[in-house]
């Protein structure tokens, strides 16, 4: 289950109030089959540069905030996202019928946040920086 944080926490006489918007994807089955899932990343001139696995499971479906969570915290761990100058760039996810483009200097809109990523056995997430 992934999460973000939607406003500021409020304070109130007696509590606190925090909003987030979150989800949880459904449940694989057992007839459902396991597959990796990499990150990719590409110089300017569409090069592969190198690749970090940042899935495996076998979950029917993955939402938006999880492949960009996910692929993030494999690219700062790996120091190659936000790191010698490479704060920008974009997280393109396509193939199963997806065509995603997330930009990678701000955060996630959580209005994506829970967009489902259809197939994801059969996606490719790359980055591109600018």
């Amino acid at each position: 289950m992934f999460g973000l944080k939607d406003k500021d926490t409020d304070q109130l006489w007696w509590s606190y109030r925090e909003t987030f918007t979150g989800g949880v994807t459904p449940v694989a089955k057992p007839s459902d089959k396991t597959y990796n899932l990499f990150v990719q990343y590409k110089d300017k001139l569409q090069t592969i540069i190198g690749a970090h696995k940042i899935y495996q499971g076998n979950k029917p479906v993955l939402t938006l905030k999880e492949i960009d969570f996910r692929a993030r915290e494999a690219l700062i761990k790996n120091k190659i996202l936000y790191n010698e100058n490479r704060n920008k760039g974009k997280l393109k996810i396509t193939g199963g019928g997806n065509n995603f483009t997330i930009d990678l200097s701000k955060r996630l809109h959580s209005d994506l946040a829970n967009v489902y990523v259809k197939n994801p056995n059969k996606i490719t997430v790359d980055v591109l920086f600018d």
